[in-house]
């Protein structure tokens, strides 16, 4: 299966599963054993009905397989670095698995990503994994994003384009909202069908199909 995907299929890896491996790498190992030691402690059921009587909260203790589930757990039973370095991973697992965001969207989230300096190394490596050719390709060719953010090495895939930019990009072509858009290809739509039969009543026609329906 895998060597299909690798050589007939286009594969772009999910956004999430990769952010959530760098949830992972960021972990301090000791600091989360010792957390979670506590917290079973406090789990007890006797224990757990004094917390909340006293205006405290049930203790949720962290799952491998649930996303952010270290960062959810820890932020009201501790304030740690922890906590700080998972929120902006942990926003890009949530935005990621929206419906609504696009290959290009997750590209750009990747790219805005930043964590304290000693994590670089883990970030680069996941980013690696994420900003693939499909990501980036659909992140460069992306009209509102800017492509300034994108290195050296992941710029050159796009040489040949890049001599041609005035034809991918210009202010006049991507001024226009999506909205609007679909209202010019209406218009172009309906001028090439008058073009073609000017004597025909397009409205009396009952046959007659919105090419944007």
């Amino acid at each position: 299966m895998g060597s299909l995907l690798q050589h007939t299929m286009w594969h772009s890896t999910c956004s999430s599963h990769t952010a959530n491996l760098l949830a992972k790498d960021v972990l301090n190992i000791k600091l989360v054993e010792n957390v979670v030691l506590v917290l079973k402690e406090f789990k007890h059921p006797d224990f757990e009905k004094i917390i909340i009587n006293k205006g405290g909260h049930r203790i949720k203790l962290p799952a491998e397989t649930r996303w952010c589930s270290y960062r959810n757990s820890f932020r009201k039973e501790v304030r740690t670095k922890l906590v700080e370095i998972q929120d902006p991973i942990c926003e890009l697992i949530n935005t990621a698995q929206n419906s609504d965001t696009s290959i290009a969207d997750a590209a750009n989230l990747w790219l805005e990503l930043k964590l304290p300096e000693e994590f670089n190394e883990q970030l680069r490596k996941r980013q690696e994994m994420a900003l693939n050719k499909y990501a980036l390709t659909a992140y460069y060719l992306h009209p509102s994003y800017d492509r300034s953010k994108l290195s050296g090495n992941q710029k050159s895939i796009f040489k040949l384009l890049n001599e041609k930019e005035a034809h991918i990009h210009s202010l006049l072509r991507n001024r226009f909202t999506f909205e609007n858009s679909k209202k010019l290809i209406h218009i172009y739509f309906t001028l090439r069908l008058e073009n073609e039969n000017p004597h025909h009543d397009l409205e009396e026609d009952a046959d007659f199909e919105d090419p944007l329906i």
